[in-house]
């Protein structure tokens, strides 16, 4: 599965149909998950009928107790990461800011740290808290930077 592939080729690459998670934003964006349910973690937007990101976020483990599949990026970052590895697998290309919705009195701020390609056209958030990484999510930045999907 890779950024920018057509729906067609991605449900060819996961040998599985997309099925729109309830309710389709539109036509031209919508957020999906694979039909056979094998990752329930892991959801994609879809932009004009291409894979604009991919987004890796388990549901709380009380809610839902599933086994969190070890997906990581090629670096080997991936969910239960410190920032510290964060930082050791990008340098200063990884930036930290606050999340939408949380402001500096809250003890439980969630922090995103962006990690940008050269080309600024796709990259990777994170989001930490209490310095270890909940979900993430990687794509075309202008995907990945919208705080509420395809809103």
């Amino acid at each position: 599965m890779k950024i920018g592939m057509t729906v067609e080729q991605a449900e060819h690459a996961l040998g599985a149909k997309l099925d729109p998670i309830s309710p389709a934003f539109g036509k031209e964006c919508w957020v999906t998950s694979s039909s056979d349910k094998k990752y329930l973690v892991i959801q994609y937007m879809v932009e004009d009928e291409n894979i604009a990101a991919i987004d890796v976020y388990p549901p709380a483990a009380e809610a839902f107790p599933l086994p969190i599949p070890a997906i990581k990026t090629p670096e080997g970052i991936g969910v239960s990461s410190t920032e510290e590895e964060i930082r050791r697998a990008y340098g200063k290309s990884a930036k930290k800011e606050r999340a939408p919705y949380f402001d500096e009195t809250d003890k439980d701020t969630v922090y995103w740290i962006h990690v940008d390609n050269p080309d600024k056209k796709l990259g990777m958030i994170f989001d930490v808290q209490y310095g270890r990484v909940l979900n993430f999510s990687v794509g075309m930045l202008e995907a990945i930077n919208r705080i509420e999907g395809c809103i």
